[in-house]
């Protein structure tokens, strides 16, 4: 969270969809068990999961 607040300084209040979206993931309420929680795009229930690799 720290290299997001110096990226991001208003962090809260940022929309991270977009930045979740070049990640190639998703902004879901819950991850699926072959995916990968990184970030939350909007608030705290929704989280940006990405497909693990294989």
């Amino acid at each position: 969270l720290l290299t997001a607040r110096k990226r991001f300084p208003h962090y809260g209040s940022v929309d991270m969809r977009r930045e979740c979206a070049k990640g190639n993931g998703r902004c879901k309420t819950e991850c699926h068990i072959s995916e990968v929680r990184i970030a939350y795009c909007i608030r705290p229930g929704s989280l940006c999961c990405l497909q693990k690799y294989r």
